[in-house]
């Protein structure tokens, strides 16, 4: 059962409020009524509080409604307050209505009480509620900024025309400026801006989500990458009301794509040298034996017969080579006691595919210094690089004596194929090799990407010398390193 409405009543006709108490307790509202008719008293009860009605006339002998109405409004602004009066013209009925009354009844007309009545307690039931839902609002938008200020990205807010609404402390820690309107748009990169601006607002037009990589300004003035991701919050039209979103650190990850994508160029760059260093030196020495063979077949076609043969035996080992070529490609790497061994089987081979090895020098491998392990990718890439010399050397020296050195120092590895051939074309040498032809440009490119330095020394008649020099720091492996392929970044030494 619900307690009975407390009610003040100003009125100085005790019959008055009995009516007043009666016609309310007819229509089911119980309610105990205080009357008081003098200022002091309503001043006292209005102290002491507890009532959820007042009910006041508008003409007393010592006080009037009016001044009773901005009582109440000062002390209890939420306890509804109703004129109930005989003598109340219209306007005044309006001014009191301004003065914050809720109504106003004529005691001529008391069928009109209870409604007023109920519609006053209703109102106050819903300010009520309506208070509570507010201060339960701010209370979650209170937390909900709490917990948005402990997320390590940036969180924000923003109107359809890209202005912020609201950011999280991360953007002032980050930029050291403010994000306010526009002004965000002083930390994005100059040459981000326009294509950022023109995607978000495509997006908020057509009330689709947005995501964009953009770079802003750090508060020490470097750039760095970021994922900005945003929902639109729309109106049941579709349209954009407001932006919610999240600012997410992505530059690690664009450092990584960028080392990604240098280190595929690197591998074309290896795969174009292993050919060249393979199948097209091979395709070019048949062209010249075929070439020969053309040439002598008219007049001599037992010789014509016999570079064919000759050519034959050279496609075999063309095929040979591109099989090995693509085999290596394939394969993990060599053990490091196979390089000497490697060099040997490579200076073999080649001085028997020179009109049978009779006229060819053998190759001669010196090691100087104790022998250090070194680091997988680079016994490999020193390989590569040796047996472009050794072909080089054999094939276009016409040298009486070739040999490798492989020297292990304490601040660098040093390979050095040396011949007592006939020299390189100084032109050849000025510019790293000639147009079309990948030998020495090839060289030079593995050289630079592995953190080496590549040296040549040659002497038209008098033979030719190149030394590739590897940092130890680079070159050999270190005590517990793994062995495993590593990337090398593109370093001038």
């Amino acid at each position: 059962m619900s307690s009975p409405l407390r009610i003040l009543c100003l009125e100085n006709d005790l019959a008055d409020a009995e009516l007043l108490q009666d016609t309310l307790e007819t229509e089911g509202i119980a309610c105990k009524l205080t009357r008081v008719e003098a200022e002091c008293d309503f001043r006292a009860a209005l102290q002491q509080g507890g009532f959820d009605l007042i009910l006041a006339d508008y003409t007393l002998p010592s006080f009037d409604g009016l001044s009773a109405l901005r009582m109440v409004r000062q002390q209890l602004p939420d306890v509804p307050f109703i004129f109930v009066t005989g003598t109340l013209g219209e306007e005044v009925a309006i001014e009191a209505v301004k003065m914050g009354a809720t109504d106003y009844v004529f005691k001529t007309r008391l069928s009109r009480l209870v409604p007023a009545v109920q519609r006053a307690l209703r109102e106050v039931a819903e300010r009520v509620e309506r208070q509570k839902a507010e201060e339960a609002l701010r209370c979650n938008e209170r937390e909900l900024r709490q917990v948005i200020e402990t997320i390590p990205a940036m969180v924000w807010t923003a109107l359809p025309d890209g202005s912020n609404a609201s950011i999280n402390s991360r953007w002032m820690e980050y930029t050291g400026s403010s994000a306010t309107g526009l002004g965000w748009q002083s930390a994005v990169h100059p040459n981000d801006l326009k294509r950022h601006m023109d995607a978000f607002l495509a997006s908020s037009a057509a009330g689709l989500p947005f995501e964009g990589e953009v770079r802003f300004r750090r508060v020490d003035g470097e750039y760095r990458w970021f994922l900005v991701q945003g929902m639109p919050l729309r109106d049941e039209q579709g349209n954009v009301l407001k932006w919610y979103g999240i600012v997410t650190d992505i530059e690690d990850r664009k450092r990584a794509e960028e080392a990604r994508l240098e280190e595929r160029v690197r591998e074309r760059a290896r795969i174009a040298r292993d050919l060249h260093d393979t199948l097209l030196q091979s395709f070019q020495g048949l062209v010249l034996r075929f070439q020969a063979a053309r040439y002598h077949l008219p007049d001599r076609p037992e010789e014509a017969s016999e570079a064919l043969d000759s050519a034959l035996v050279s496609a075999d080992q063309a095929l040979a080579e591109g099989r090995s070529a693509i085999q290596e490609l394939r394969s993990g790497p060599f053990k490091e006691s196979d390089l000497e061994e490697m060099l040997l089987a490579t200076g073999r081979e080649l001085a028997s595919s020179q009109n049978g090895g009779d006229i060819a020098p053998p190759l001669r491998v010196i090691v100087e210094g104790k022998r250090r392990a070194k680091r997988a990718i680079m016994r490999e890439e020193i390989y590569r690089i040796a047996r472009e010399l050794l072909r080089n050397a054999y094939r276009h020296a016409d040298a009486r004596s070739i040999e490798a050195e492989l020297r292990y120092d304490d601040d660098a590895f040093l390979l050095a194929v040396r011949d007592d051939g006939k020299g390189i074309d100084p032109k050849i040498l000025k510019d790293h090799g000639r147009v079309g032809h990948w030998g020495l440009p090839g060289m030079y490119e593995r050289a630079e990407g592995m953190g080496a330095r590549l040296d040549i020394w040659s002497e038209v008649g008098a033979g030719t010398e190149v030394r590739l020099t590897v940092p130890s720091a680079i070159a050999y492996e270190k005590s517990g390193d793994s062995g495993r392929f590593r990337l090398f970044r593109k370093t001038r030494i």
